[in-house]
């Protein structure tokens, strides 16, 4: 390795952990806002709360490591810009390409590091977050659960509760609709007080009517108590065998895609998941090519101007992305295509910028 290599790969080092940090730190604002009122309000350990947080990281930095390694770029090539270096190296006969070099093959490992993280990474971190949610949900049922909202897919049970006493785990004038096996019309239960204990939710002062398969009544009751084990009603600490197609790598995609011939618009949904992280990773070399186009070509350009740069062409970026969603969902464009297709325009914008300062100099 050359030592302008080495000065090159040393001076980008630290700004492209400040660009990811940063990136990173405005996603987690949000969990961490969210992090703290569980801690704060809803008493939940805080270590439980850590570990929560640190399975949430691996798919943030999917999205961030890009955005930061664009920032760290652009910083890196604005101050040699700035300060003339560049120009010092093109006396001496050191082209772009030559220069260009580092960056570039920063932006492939960077995209093999990416994949890493979608394949064998990001799947387990959305295994262990939805164990230790059970987990906290075991602890403390009463958390999953909001006042005034319809909860469906809860085990075998949909559920509706009036009001909801988060510091005592009471719940109040609730609906509980259980599926029943033998008809498609469900188990309604109406009670006026749940509570939480010994793993059970204990339904109190409750009337419950069960219909045939006409959707015809066929039975009604009342109880003073009845328990349900928490493990019914949240699911147990088994894997999940049906993983969402977030939570899947792009190998388990490639072979779910095999078995959904039949279900057009479910095969559509994950082949755009599909696609999507097969192009995600390929934007952190585009986008390394890219920041060093822009700082060559503005050589003024500090932290702020460039952090203001990256910022817009984030932003494009994912407004492509979600427009070509919404063009697959709606069979206009074929999946590939339209996650592919941002990009293609990036790589065209690079190269238009790399040709013309090729003919500059």
């Amino acid at each position: 390795m050359k030592i302008i290599d080495k000065y090159i790969y040393k001076e980008m080092f630290l700004p492209i952990i400040f660009g990811i940090s940063l990136f990173t730190f405005i996603f987690l604002i949000d969990l961490l806002v969210e992090m703290m009122e569980n801690i704060l309000v809803k008493n939940i350990p805080p270590m439980d709360v850590l570990e929560m947080i640190s399975y949430y990281f691996p798919p943030i930095l999917i999205q961030t490591i890009p955005m930061g390694l664009l920032l760290g770029v652009m910083i890196t090539y604005g101050n040699l810009s700035s300060t003339s270096e560049l120009v010092a190296l093109e006396s001496i006969g050191i082209g772009i390409k030559r220069f260009l070099k580092p960056a570039f093959i920063t932006g492939i490992l960077v995209t093999g590091f990416i994949y890493f993280l979608e394949e064998m990474i990001v799947p387990d971190s959305y295994e262990k977050l939805s164990l230790i949610t059970k987990k906290i949900a075991y602890k403390k049922p009463a958390l999953k659960i909001e006042e005034k909202v319809f909860i469906e897919d809860i085990g075998e049970y949909n559920i509706y509760i009036n009001k909801m006493d988060q510091e005592n785990d009471v719940a109040k004038n609730l609906i509980v609709f259980k599926m029943e096996k033998d008809t498609q019309y469900p188990q309604i239960i109406m009670a006026k007080k749940a509570e939480w204990e010994n793993s059970n939710m204990i339904l109190s002062d409750a009337k419950f009517y069960k219909m045939d398969s006409k959707g015809e009544e066929k039975l009604r009751g009342s109880f003073d108590k009845q328990l349900i084990p928490i493990n019914t009603f949240f699911g147990g600490f088994s894997k999940n065998k049906n993983k969402s197609k977030s939570m899947m790598g792009i190998s388990e995609l490639k072979n779910k895609l095999k078995i959904l011939d039949k279900n057009k618009e479910e095969k559509i949904s994950y082949e755009i998941e599909y696609y999507q992280k097969l192009a995600t990773p390929l934007s952190a070399a585009i986008l390394s090519f890219l920041g060093v186009m822009l700082s060559v070509k503005n050589n003024r350009s500090g932290k702020g101007v460039s952090f203001g740069i990256s910022l817009v062409i984030i932003f494009l970026y994912m407004m492509g992305m979600n427009f070509g969603k919404m063009l697959a969902k709606k069979e206009i464009l074929y999946p590939a295509i339209a996650m592919g297709y941002p990009n293609v325009l990036l790589i065209i914008i690079s190269l238009i910028l790399f040709i013309g300062q090729i003919r500059r100099r």
